[in-house]
């Protein structure tokens, strides 16, 4: 329902929540824009133990919207220092999943460490600011996932 985040998941070592719409052109941006950064700030406060990341899913992640969460990183919203939301668009989703499952059949274990370190390396540089382009660019070419599990 509105008003909260559409999943929770808590980790050993960080919680996540995981907002998916099916808006891709600008409405995209007005309506998730600040509802996702409005819902990870409201979980990391309810749950202040663990780092807290988000994940947007979209078919396609407008350039607003992508704007949106790439300043949140390095703005903060309220009292966090800063917001950690990885947009993917399905496509890459769905690529990000077929390298885990071909992991899965073989045998690899699947950790959540290992999620972790590949949802820090999704996220915008903290040496520099980083362009909105060049980040998405990181995004959608994740390369061997399984390299962090």
């Amino acid at each position: 329902g509105s008003g909260v985040a559409d999943l929770e998941v808590f980790y050993e070592d960080f919680n996540l929540i995981c907002e998916v719409t099916m808006l891709s052109d600008r409405s995209q941006w007005v309506a998730e824009g600040q509802p996702v950064q409005r819902h990870l700030f409201e979980f990391s406060k309810k749950y202040p133990d663990k780092e807290a990341f988000g994940v947007f899913l979209a078919p396609v992640v407008h350039p607003d919207t992508k704007n949106t969460f790439r300043q949140a990183f390095y703005g903060g919203y309220g009292s966090v220092e800063s917001l950690k939301i990885v947009p993917f668009d399905f496509n890459t989703w769905i690529e990000i999943i077929r390298q885990l499952s071909k992991a899965r059949a073989t045998g690899k274990n699947l950790n959540q460490k290992g999620l972790l370190m590949f949802l820090e390396s999704c996220l915008p540089s903290k040496s520099k600011i980083e362009k909105t382009d060049d980040w998405w660019n990181r995004i959608v070419n994740p390369g061997n996932v399984m390299e962090y599990l």
